[in-house]
């Protein structure tokens, strides 16, 4: 299964769309794809996929054949996804915001 495939079964189980309305051509906006639902795609995206989003959006991802070739460019080999992560992606599942630790506190001193 390619990656379109995969996006277009994603798709049609998670945001209960029909499968002739997920086209390689539709645009996200018209199948109610907004901002944040764009967000938890990407992050299917990165679990399905292996892959790592940089912050941001780097790219003007209108379409589900744009997110498709934005995911095959990531996931090919060299790509660099670097260690940057989507926005939010610490606070997902649970897991609560990434934040550096602080070295633990001295004990107070007589």
């Amino acid at each position: 299964m390619n990656t379109l495939d995969t996006l277009q079964e994603m798709l049609v189980r998670d945001h209960h769309l029909r499968p002739d309305q997920v086209t390689p051509d539709a645009r996200l906006a018209d199948l109610g794809i907004d901002s944040l639902a764009l967000v938890e795609l990407m992050f299917q995206c990165e679990d399905r996929f292996g892959i790592e989003v940089p912050l941001g959006n780097p790219e003007d991802l209108q379409t589900l054949g744009d997110v498709a070739r934005f995911v095959d460019r990531l996931a090919s080999p060299g790509a660099a996804g670097g260690a940057a992560r989507c926005a939010g992606a610490g606070a997902r599942a649970g897991a609560g915001p990434v934040r550096e630790q602080a070295p633990p506190a001295s004990p107070a001193g007589p």
